[in-house]
């Protein structure tokens, strides 16, 4: 759809959310409520009247967003494959973590993600040696057949609509602000794997977001169902 959120602006009765579509135009939608899963460096490009809190905006300023690359190389056969052996690997190896990404298809991946220091190199990898420098690292699991690339690599940090691949509670982040990230703010809900405690910079911990999320939507509307009642 390639719409660009620009702000959100409670009223009374719900949210009326400011979008740009893909030439500029600005339009407007209504909601009664906002789910808000940006990343954090989105939320902060955000209009928000009322405005966020002093201690939410802090937390957001004070995360950062950790680098990540991620490829994907298509097989002629699992040459990898082994009842004796896990089908994902986490490594502090330049290629990073490597995986079976076919996800149950009749297809031959191996999914390569470095993270932190690992995006960089990983590209370098890539950039210099192709999907047979992937490979050839790969020489311990087996004997690799010719591979090609499956889609686009993908580095998250030149992504102008996330920045990075996960949030970074550096030395910056006072922990005491962990709470304002997760924080509603009038209608609006905040999801996102930096808003999880226990499961921060995971898919785990976006999804548990995610049901949080909906479960405070719930709660808001019990509260303001009761008090259209109460009038």
């Amino acid at each position: 759809m390639k719409r660009i959120v620009r702000a959100l602006t409670q009223t009374s009765r719900g949210v009326v959310c400011t979008i740009d579509d893909s030439n500029g135009r600005p339009s407007q939608v209504d909601a009664d409520y906002a789910v808000v899963a940006l990343p954090s460096p989105l939320v902060l490009d955000c209009q928000f009247d009322p405005s966020l809190t002093v201690y939410q905006q802090t937390a957001l300023r004070s995360l950062s967003m950790g680098p990540a690359t991620k490829v994907s190389l298509r097989f002629e056969t699992n040459w990898w494959a082994s009842k004796a052996r896990p089908s994902a690997y986490g490594s502090n190896l330049p290629i990073g973590a490597v995986w079976n990404g076919a996800e149950d298809q009749r297809a031959n991946v191996l999914t390569f993600l470095g993270g932190g220091s690992g995006s960089a190199a990983l590209q370098a990898i890539f950039a210099a040696e192709g999907p047979r420098g992937l490979s050839a690292r790969l020489s311990w699991m087996g004997s690799p057949t010719a591979a090609l690339v499956v889609g686009s690599p993908v580095t998250w940090e030149d992504e102008r609509w996330s920045r990075g691949g996960y949030a970074v509670f550096g030395p910056a982040f006072d922990p005491r602000l962990r709470g304002a990230l997760s924080a509603s703010h009038g209608r609006l809900v905040f999801a996102g794997e930096h808003t999880s405690r226990k499961w921060q910079g995971f898919m785990n911990g976006a999804v548990e977001s995610g049901l949080r999320a909906a479960r405070e939507i719930e709660s808001l509307e019990r509260l303001h169902s009761g008090m259209t009642l109460a009038r």
